[in-house]
């Protein structure tokens, strides 16, 4: 499997297992509760590990640079996704959860879409 093959499917899976979990807590009512954002630590390592796996098991490569690049690129590539979700979430369903975002002491400030 080519390295960006293996890059865009885990930035995909961290994409999809942050809106699934932060889905799943809207759909119980916790998605007020900041300290649950840290679970999306825990996604984005996830998948950077199953990237890296993927590249030395899979393509064989075993160079640290390369691998460390791998993760690099994954993690960035979900992120940019991860925040144009949160950006077409709070466009077009719920307007409100940015004002919960700016009381978020993660976050605080003044955030704003752009128009």
């Amino acid at each position: 499997m080519t390295t960006d093959k293996i890059i865009i499917k885990n930035a995909l899976l961290i994409t999809f297992l942050i809106g699934g979990f932060f889905l799943l807590c809207k759909l119980v009512g916790l998605e007020e509760n900041p300290y649950l954002r840290f679970l999306n630590l825990a996604f984005v390592l996830f998948g950077i590990y199953l990237a890296i796996k993927e590249s030395v098991y899979k393509n064989n490569e075993t160079k640290y640079t390369t691998n460390l690049g791998i993760g690099i690129r994954t993690s960035v590539i979900a992120v940019i996704l991860s925040i144009i979700g949160v950006v077409i979430y709070v466009q077009f369903i719920n307007p409100d959860f940015l004002t919960v975002m700016n009381n978020s002491f993660l976050i605080g400030g003044n955030l704003t879409l752009p128009k």
